[in-house]
């Protein structure tokens, strides 16, 4: 994959340099990339507007989850105590239940945090770029209004390949981002039904919580 994607942007960057040295006005290129640079800010701050809004939801159902997971381990010591062993089993099996949920979410909440904190991280760097090339637009326009054919547009080629090597830069953040979301998809819920060995340790855990509650019933 990362073979094609480099012929495609060889070929696509020669394209460019091609059509730039056919260009008159490089101060156009500037305030192209200028723009980009001032869209590319409100993209990651939508971005990040929506994985805060994840963050919020997930916060949320793990609380959930927690009071849940307290709840079954009342339910499964009344039930003890009552002499109501099924009941018992039953109401720890839920409190495994919303335990295994817990830790999925805390997991998801963790990447939701780090993936803010990493479009944060970008965004004060974009907005760096952008007020760079602000500041740097009105001298840089002089003078290439002031300099040669020629050398206007060697500078022009010289930003156009930056702005190539940013989206190489971006194809490769996709390429890793897809590669992470199918990681965290694979360690989801989305496994199917637990394994023989898996319903085996689970009985197993249900009869230890089981014993703990009685001994906890003769203290």
């Amino acid at each position: 994959m990362s073979s094609v994607l480099n012929r495609l942007l060889n070929i696509t960057k020669a394209a460019a340099h091609e059509l730039l040295d056919k260009l008159e006005d490089p101060v156009r290129m500037m305030d192209y990339y200028v723009k980009n640079a001032a869209e590319e800010i409100e993209r990651l701050k939508a971005e990040i507007a929506k994985q805060k809004g994840t963050e919020r939801w997930l916060e949320t159902r793990l609380e959930e989850l927690r009071q849940q997971t307290a709840q079954a381990e009342e339910r499964a010591a009344e039930a003890v105590t009552g002499g109501r062993e099924a009941e018992a089993r039953l109401a720890l099996e839920a409190k495994l239940h919303y335990m295994e949920k817990a830790d999925e979410t805390a997991r998801q909440l963790d990447a939701a945090r780090a993936a803010v904190a990493e479009l944060e991280r970008r965004l004060e760097t974009a907005k760096a770029a952008h007020a760079s090339m602000q500041a740097r637009h009105g001298e840089l326009a002089e003078r290439a209004r002031k300099a040669a054919a020629q050398v206007r547009y060697a500078g022009c080629g010289s930003e156009a390949l930056s702005g190539f090597e940013r989206m190489e830069e971006k194809i490769m953040q996709w390429e890793s981002r897809s590669e992470l979301a199918a990681k965290r998809y694979a360690e989801s819920g989305h496994a199917g039904s637990p394994a023989p060995d898996a319903a085996a340790a689970r009985h197993a855990r249900i009869e230890e919580e089981l014993e703990r509650l009685r001994q906890r019933k003769t203290e």
